[in-house]
């Protein structure tokens, strides 16, 4: 990994460690079990390569106390494995992961699951990108680098909403 991801990866790490992200969001449930599951908790799945931004998910995610994380996937085929024997309420997925990418599992997740939710993570974000991502099926993307665009991101997919930071 370059310096400059490493010290991304390190500011984010701190800045989650100190800092709440939280939002009241589990009233907002919709579809045939919110009735069922509107006292629990919304099961995310992450699928990142790197151990380190994969802590970064997990405490974005743990700061949410409506959040919990079902699983975590290491590429693309674990991601789209999981999605399906997990049933998550949301798939945050890295865009650049070895053997299936993000964009792969995402098309794959979403032509099995078309109702789950896709959030794509990446570095790389740009105009170009993000109109790939939504015709791979994906309801978001974020570039990496903001813990606040990543919760906001999250908040966004769990209501129903679509979540496309801006790209300059």
């Amino acid at each position: 990994m370059a310096s400059n991801g490493l010290y991304t990866l390190k500011y984010l790490l701190a800045y989650v460690s100190c800092c709440s992200t939280t939002r009241n969001v589990g009233q907002l449930r919709t579809g045939p079990a919110s009735a069922e599951r509107e006292l629990m908790a919304f099961r995310i799945l992450i699928a990142d390569d790197n151990p380190h931004m994969r802590q970064v998910l997990r405490n974005v995610i743990e700061q949410n106390p409506d959040w919990e994380i079902c699983g975590e996937a290491v590429d693309g085929k674990d991601a789209i494995q999981k999605a399906q024997q997990l049933s998550p309420d949301l798939v945050v997925l890295d865009f650049l992961m070895p053997g299936v990418n993000g964009l792969d599992a995402a098309r794959e997740i979403n032509r099995a699951l078309p109702d789950l939710p896709i959030l794509m993570c990446t570095m790389y974000l740009s105009r170009q990108l993000t109109e790939i991502v939504k015709s791979a099926g994906c309801r978001g993307a974020v570039a990496k680098g903001g813990v606040e665009q990543l919760a906001a991101g999250m908040q966004a997919l769990l209501r129903r909403e679509t979540f496309f930071d801006s790209v300059p």
